[in-house]
């Protein structure tokens, strides 16, 4: 694994252990978010863990007292899940938010100590955060203005992690609705971001084939 800042440490473990969890559990899941993009070699920071999880949104609740039950420095109160009382922990449904369907082909193995987590893959990463970036590219409100940087600066980091062979079979995973509106997503941050602009090439010019539907 990649070098990762101290600061992040906790994170860190806080992913190897619910990886850990889940993998035990057969939950099908994979890291998403800032923690996603520091495994996969990134210097930034961040304060939650996010985790995409491939089950129905009533059954969230259910999981997350199931996680704490099976590691106390987990913490469970409502819907909420804690670790070290420090780390916030989210977990997201594939049904509700931009993830790949299923899981396992849109997200990679990466190891931390002798544990072995599943971590979206690159592609699927800035499918997720493109979305976030591009609707809020207007926003008047410094802190959401800054959030739009972050998530800007994760895809650029991962834009030369992803070839264009990767980004079309990662976007194939998706459903016609998410795939249409990350397509939607990435041409709307392309006017802004020259840089980030070729991957929304890739998409169009397989729109314009026909690989990927109709136009």
């Amino acid at each position: 694994m990649p070098a990762v800042d101290r600061n992040n440490d906790a994170l860190v473990q806080a992913a190897a252990s619910l990886g850990r969890i889940l993998n035990e559990t057969h939950v099908e899941y994979a890291v998403a978010g800032g923690v996603a993009c520091l495994l996969l070699g990134s210097r930034r920071t961040t304060r939650d863990l996010d985790v995409a999880v491939n089950l129905p949104g009533d059954e969230i609740k259910a999981l997350k007292q199931a996680v704490a039950q099976r590691e106390p420095r987990f913490k469970s109160i409502g819907m909420s899940l804690h670790y070290d009382n420090d780390v916030p922990v989210e977990m997201l449904t594939t049904s509700q938010f931009v993830f790949p369907q299923p899981l396992g082909p849109g997200s990679q193995s990466v190891q931390i100590g002798e544990q072995w987590i599943r971590v979206l893959s690159p592609a699927a990463i800035i499918f997720a955060k493109c979305g976030r970036a591009a609707n809020n590219l207007d926003s008047t409100r410094p802190a959401t203005l800054a959030k739009v940087g972050t998530d800007v600066a994760d895809i650029r980091f991962l834009c030369v992690q992803v070839s264009k062979t990767q980004l079309l079979q990662t976007v194939r995973l998706y459903p016609d609705d998410k795939r249409a509106r990350i397509r939607k997503h990435l041409a709307r941050l392309a006017l802004d971001y020259p840089d980030i602009a070729v991957l929304s090439g890739y998409l169009e010019e397989s729109y314009d084939s026909g690989e990927l539907g109709e136009t």
